[in-house]
C-alpha cells in the first residue's frame, strides 16, 4: 500500500485540483510499473494498492522503492507551480503476515 506523504497540504495549498492533478500523476505512474499480472487501484484518500501476486516480499519492498524513487523526482508541474511529492510503503505478503486483509 502507498500513502502520499502531507497529501493535505497539497490540497490546502494549492486546492483540490492540485491534489487531483497529483493524484492522477501517481497512478499513472503505478500503471507504468506494473507487471501484467499486477492489481492496482485507488484505495481511498490519498492512498494505493498494488497487489503483488505469488511476489517474494524482497522484490516487492524493490518494487515499493522503485515507486517511491520515482514518484520522488516526477515532475508535477501545477500552474506556475512545481510540486514535490513524495509517498510512503508498506508491504506485506501472505502468509507470513497474515492471511486475510483484515490481518
Amino acid at each position: 500500500m502507498g500513502d502520499l506523504d502531507h497529501f493535505k497540504k497539497v490540497n490546502d495549498q494549492f486546492g483540490h485540483l492540485a491534489g487531483d492533478e497529483v493524484l492522477r500523476i501517481f497512478g499513472n505512474l503505478l500503471k507504468q510499473h506494473a507487471c501484467p499480472n499486477d492489481d492496482y487501484c485507488h484505495y481511498g484518500g490519498e492512498e494505493f494498492l498494488l497487489v503483488l501476486p505469488k511476489v517474494e516480499k524482497n522484490l516487492a519492498l524493490e518494487r515499493a522503492e522503485q515507486l517511491r524513487s520515482a514518484l520522488s523526482v516526477a515532475p508535477i508541474i501545477y500552474g506556475a507551480s512545481v510540486l514535490s511529492v513524495t509517498a510512503s510503503f508498506g508491504v506485506a505478503t501472505s502468509p507470513y503476515d497474515g492471511q486475510t486483509g483484515d490481518e
